[in-house]
């Protein structure tokens, strides 16, 4: 019966020294920012109607006629700013971010990732803005507060 234990203490290093070999390819970066939406009076979350919500340079639909209370916004890695335009039960508004752009690279295997930084609105037409999270990362499920 000792045999079968001393094939798997023999076998399993082996295992895991392999898996050494392949480099590590995972990021926790993002190029999405988490927008949450809020109500101006009583600082809760809000449900917005949106009629339609896109990105400026993009021939793309990001929402229609959709119901949420947050949505991910994509930020373009071949320029510094975006905009982006609602049309909500609350009218029409627009928001400009910009940030910077970084590069790092993972390993020669993975190649390089885009990183995004030091996010802010240059422009808004809501209520107001908050940027609490001026790096996106995948963990962060909350970039900015836009309140109605």
């Amino acid at each position: 019966m000792k045999f079968p234990y001393v094939i798997a203490a023999l076998f399993l290093p082996l295992v895991f020294v392999s898996c050494l070999d392949d480099p590590d390819c995972v990021t926790t970066t993002t190029d999405f920012v988490n927008v949450v939406f809020y109500e101006t009076e009583e600082n809760l979350a809000d449900t917005l109607f949106l009629e339609q919500l896109t990105a400026q340079g993009s021939d793309s639909i990001l929402h229609y006629r959709d119901t949420v209370t947050s949505v991910r916004l994509p930020l373009d890695p071949r320029v510094n700013t975006a905009t982006y335009y609602f049309q909500s039960q609350y009218g029409n508004d627009t928001l400009v971010l910009e940030y910077q752009l970084g590069a790092r690279l993972i390993s020669e295997d993975c190649g390089a990732e885009v990183i995004f930084s030091q996010i802010e609105y240059l422009t808004q037409t809501f209520d107001s803005i908050i940027v609490v999270n001026n790096v996106p990362v995948e963990d962060i499920t909350e970039d900015i507060r836009i309140f109605n």
